[in-house]
């Protein structure tokens, strides 16, 4: 039997999930895995160096490009969550460090 995990990363996913239902996954399984898994469609604009490089990676790894950008965003999205363990990290390593009044500022 194939699983909705499975069958959402892998055949459903490709676009091939009429094929499941001869090989076990039931019409309703499929059509939750489906609701519960729906993304929004959203286009961007890319340089063609930036296509180049993610079609690269795309065939490398054996993914879409959509994969490769979904990840990459997943990765960013990640590192931005909590900014305090990098706070925490670098509290205090520069503690001569002074900051210029607004006087001494450069406006130039």
């Amino acid at each position: 039997m194939v699983t909705i995990d499975r069958a959402w990363k892998g055949d459903v996913w490709r676009g091939r999930g009429l094929g499941l239902l001869s090989r076990g996954l039931e019409m309703g399984d499929m059509s939750r895995c489906i609701l519960h898994c729906m993304s929004t469609r959203t286009q961007v604009y890319l340089t063609d160096e930036q296509r180049r490089r993610i079609d690269e990676l795309a065939n490398a790894a054996g993914v879409t490009m959509a994969e490769i950008i979904r990840r990459a965003l997943d990765g960013y999205l990640d590192d931005q969550a909590d900014p305090e363990p990098s706070l925490a990290a670098t509290f205090g390593a520069a503690p001569d460090f002074s900051v210029p009044t607004r006087d001494e500022w450069d406006r130039g």
